[in-house]
């Protein structure tokens, strides 16, 4: 008969094999999360086990509002903008969001209207707009004036599709 349906029972691996218990767990677990002991005392050759201490944890919560469409027109601001999609494509939803608004009633939509004109996207539209004037250069030479101070700006296309946008709303 071959030994094949004989198992040992006990085989203990060699004990070089074997990992060396942590005894400190400074710089492997965070600060806010390490335990504490709550003794190191043996008693009856164990040791107690290790509790962890009551501390607070800070989360990062994100509050999230829900915002009516008009004002979400008068939040916009210019990393919306570019969410929505390059910017022709951003302009034709912004349009057809003031168009819905104004299809409900006369009032929503010169309410869309204003909300628009007050967003800080239409507000940086209007600087370029006041800085080009004032200064009697270019809008792009504006534009790279300011992107080269370091600032968020719009982009020349960006700004004529804006303008574009204000122009059909005058009408």
């Amino acid at each position: 008969m071959d030994d094949w349906g004989k198992v040992p029972l006990a085989v203990k691996p060699p004990t070089s094999v074997l990992p060396k218990p942590v005894q400190s767990l400074e710089g492997v677990m965070p600060q806010a999360i390490k335990p504490q002991a709550v003794s190191t005392a043996s008693t009856a050759g164990f040791r107690k086990p290790l509790v962890w201490q009551d501390q607070k944890i800070t989360e990062v919560k994100r509050s999230y509002k829900l915002v009516s469409p008009l004002e979400e027109l008068a939040l916009l601001n210019l990393e919306m903008f570019r969410k929505l999609g390059d910017h022709s494509a951003a302009v034709q939803k912004i349009r057809e969001k003031i168009v819905v608004l104004g299809e409900e009633s006369i009032g929503k939509g010169s309410q869309a209207i204003v909300a628009w004109r007050k967003s800080p996207l239409n507000q940086m539209y209007v600087k370029i707009g006041q800085l080009s004037l004032n200064q009697g250069e270019h809008v792009a030479d504006v534009i790279n004036q300011l992107t080269g101070q370091g600032e968020r700006i719009l982009t020349l296309a960006e700004f004529e599709a804006i303008s574009d946008l204000n122009q059909a709303l005058r009408a």
